[in-house]
């Protein structure tokens, strides 16, 4: 007499648990390979937000004639310079006649990377306060950037820096414009 065979249907415990260790151990090296080119792209991407930063800078020094001389920790003062936005009546970031900022450009300013807009946000650059308000203007590792002009900067126009992978601004790693 023949035994019918009896046919399981899924898998087992044991089966599924031998499956998922085999694929934690194939993704392993994996995940630990991208840390380093993510690492790199982002590197990459804030030495390119740097430069083009710098360039707007510049244009921004040949329209008003100066810079704020200051040091801002926040990236405000650049957003603010280079967007327009809360510059106050005079035109100027970083005076005593600064308003807050309010995600709009001030009326007459002038825009100088209009890629700043926190509404769009197309850089990334735009770190938005907890009120709606813009915030800092970050680098792509999401460090506010530092700018510093007249007494103390290293530039004779301006300098600007990012505290790079570390987050640790004065380390081997920032990306600085000097």
């Amino acid at each position: 007499m023949k035994v019918p065979l009896v046919r399981r249907l899924g898998f087992s415990l044991v089966e599924l648990l031998v499956v998922i260790v085999v694929i934690v151990l194939l993704a392993g090296p994996v995940m630990s390979l991208s840390g380093p080119s993510t690492t790199n792209a982002a590197t990459s991407k804030t030495k390119n937000q740097l430069k083009l930063l710098e360039m707007k800078l510049q244009d921004y020094t040949a329209v008003a004639g100066q810079v704020p001389a200051l040091r801002d920790e926040s990236g405000l003062v650049v957003y603010q310079m280079l967007f327009g936005d809360g510059v106050g009546p005079d035109g100027m970031a970083g005076t005593k006649d600064d308003e807050n900022a309010d995600c709009v450009p001030d009326a007459g300013a002038r825009i100088f990377l209009a890629e700043l807009d926190p509404h769009v946000n197309s850089l990334k650059m735009v770190a938005q306060a907890s009120d709606g308000r813009p915030g800092n203007l970050v680098d792509a590792f999401g460090n506010p950037w530092s700018y510093q002009a007249g007494a103390g900067a290293n530039n004779p126009d301006f300098d600007l820096w990012s505290a790079g992978p570390d987050g640790k601004y004065d380390t081997a790693d920032d990306i600085r414009n000097w």
